[in-house]
Parts: C-alpha cells; sequence; structure tokens
C-alpha cells in the first residue's frame, strides 16, 4: 500500500494509496502492541478517566498509546478497511511559551483493506510537520466556579492540537501523509489524552475512488 501526496500552501492535498497483500491470514499485524480489541478497552480506560480539573502550567512528560481509523470512500462514504499506528509523543510545555511543544512519532503502521492486510515501514513525526508550518499546541483554560455552600473553586482544563507528518515506505516507494491529533487532557495533571485523530490524503491508485482515515486515539503517561 502506497501513500501519494504533494504539499501546497503548508497543506498535504494530493495522494495515493495502493493495496499489498502483507500475510492472507486475515488478521492483523500488531507488532506486540495490542489487537483491536486491546485498543477499544484502553481507549475506554482512558475514556472514562474524569476531564482534568487540575491542569498545570508545566507539563514534561512522554504519552504512548495507538491510534485507529477508519478508511473511508470519499464518494459516499463507504468504510473499505481500517488503519492503526502506534504513538509515542513528548510534551514540553510551559504555559504562555511561544513554539512547538511537542516532539515524537507515529509509526507501525497496520490494518486492512478491502480485507488485505498490510503493514507499513516509516513514520511520522512532530518536526517533519513543523518543517512544513503545521504547530502543534497544548491549551489550558481556567475557569472559577462558585460551589452551593459558598466560596469557589478553580477548575483548570487542558487541550491538544498535534500534527504529524512524514515518509511511508511500501516495497521502496516513500511518500509523504499526515495525521492530526485534537482532543482533551484526561485523569490528574493531565495523565492522558484522547480525542478525534485524521490521516489525509488516500487514494487507492487507480483500484478504487479517493480515500480518507478517521477515527480516534488515546494517549498515557
Amino acid at each position: 500500500m502506497n501513500f501519494r501526496t504533494t504539499i501546497k500552501a503548508g497543506l498535504l492535498v494530493a495522494a495515493a494509496l495502493s493495496v499489498a497483500a502483507c500475510s492472507s491470514s486475515g488478521t492483523t499485524s500488531n507488532a506486540g502492541n495490542g489487537a483491536p480489541a486491546d485498543y477499544d478497552s484502553e481507549l475506554t480506560r482512558v475514556q472514562n478517566l474524569a476531564p482534568t480539573g487540575d491542569m498545570p502550567k508545566t507539563l514534561n512528560a512522554t504519552y504512548t498509546g495507538m491510534t485507529r481509523q477508519d478508511l473511508r470512500e470519499t464518494a459516499g462514504g463507504a468504510v473499505v478497511g481500517q488503519m492503526m499506528a502506534d504513538l509515542e509523543l513528548t510534551a514540553d510545555w510551559t504555559e504562555g511559551q511561544a513554539g512547538n511543544p511537542w516532539s515524537g512519532k507515529a509509526d507501525n503502521f497496520r490494518g486492512q483493506l478491502n480485507g488485505s492486510d498490510f503493514a507499513l515501514d516509516g513514520e511520522l513525526t512532530v518536526a517533519e510537520a513543523e518543517a512544513r508550518s503545521l504547530t502543534s499546541t497544548i491549551g489550558r483554560n481556567e475557569t472559577t466556579v462558585p460551589l452551593p455552600v459558598g466560596g469557589s473553586r478553580t477548575v483548570a482544563t487542558g487541550a491538544a492540537t498535534i500534527n504529524l507528518a512524514g515518509e511511508v515506505d511500501d516495497n521502496g516507494a516513500p511518500t509523504t501523509v499526515l495525521m492530526n491529533l485534537g482532543g482533551s487532557f484526561f485523569g490528574a495533571g493531565g495523565k492522558a489524552i484522547t480525542g478525534p485523530a485524521s490521516t489525509q490524503g488516500f487514494r487507492a491508485g487507480g483500484l478504487r475512488s479517493d480515500l480518507v482515515a478517521a477515527g480516534d486515539y488515546y494517549l498515557e503517561q
């Protein structure tokens, strides 16, 4: 499977995806990082954490997790496959700072398209996205709310936007793709992050109409 894109005005605007069957077993490769059922349980566990109410003003932490995204036809929206990838991202952030607080990567791409398993070499990185003027961010919002019995309480929530780009290689054909992760912090002190995920610019090179990938992800310290 190949991803083909070009960058214009800082955006990924064209891509191609061709299919390669990596095994005939019908089992998605997971390289020891969890099959889809494991992903479901981990995602649910993170989503069930309370949204962060004590978001710190300084964050230095490494988060690991996964993303799972459906491959859909842009014409009609039919789901024709699924993609998974591993995530390892580090935050080095202080409230009010200028510049990108994130570093890290997405790799171990695997999944199914039209019933055929695939696995791809290569990785997407925050640094490569930043080189294309695609900035990643952390935001903190502090609100003081009155309590029913008098007094008040300060609640500080957090949000993240993470862009990754880079080359993914299949059978000697390196091409460039872009992934976006958005969402909110969960757990005490911003322990975890979850939200929507998308990967832009899929097209099944001559085999079917254009595809887009969209789904979710989780990250946890």
